[in-house]
């Protein structure tokens, strides 16, 4: 339950790798309007665009700030400078309390794919759910 409450309102992006996507809405941003851990079935909410409903490992969520500051500081002279400038610019995003703000963090990760790995990973890795391969129909 209490996984639940924390769920609700994160900002979410459905992966823009998804294979089985019968609502179309790969690659795009929405926030998390109410979830079942246990059914493994949450439903992102698109604003005026409706709702659809997703398993876990099909959405990306924000990683940790600190765990983002780390590795981008680790590979500083590997990335593309202006790569590293998203990449801080999401960590302050992320840090803030609001959720606008947190929800711009999301869409500044899909800049680039560099950027994306290295501030996002899937709701199901966060929480420790284990997805068999591919055989739901996407990957990442």
């Amino acid at each position: 339950m209490d996984k639940q409450i924390a769920l609700q309102g994160m900002a979410v992006l459905v992966k823009p790798t998804l294979i089985n996507d019968p609502d179309n809405r790969k690659n795009q941003v929405g926030v998390i309007a109410m979830a079942s851990v246990e059914d493994d079935n949450v439903m992102v909410s698109f604003g005026l665009d409706g709702h659809s409903f997703f398993p876990t490992d099909a959405l990306l969520v924000l990683r940790k700030p600190e765990d983002m500051r780390r590795d981008a500081q680790n590979d500083f002279t590997l990335l593309p400078f202006y790569d590293y400038a998203d990449i801080m610019s999401i960590i302050e995003l992320a840090e803030s309390s609001s959720g606008a703000l947190r929800k711009e963090a999301v869409v500044i990760a899909m800049k680039s794919p560099d950027v994306l790995e290295y501030t996002m990973v899937s709701l199901s890795t966060v929480l420790g759910i284990k997805h068999p391969g591919i055989s739901r129909g996407y990957y990442m």
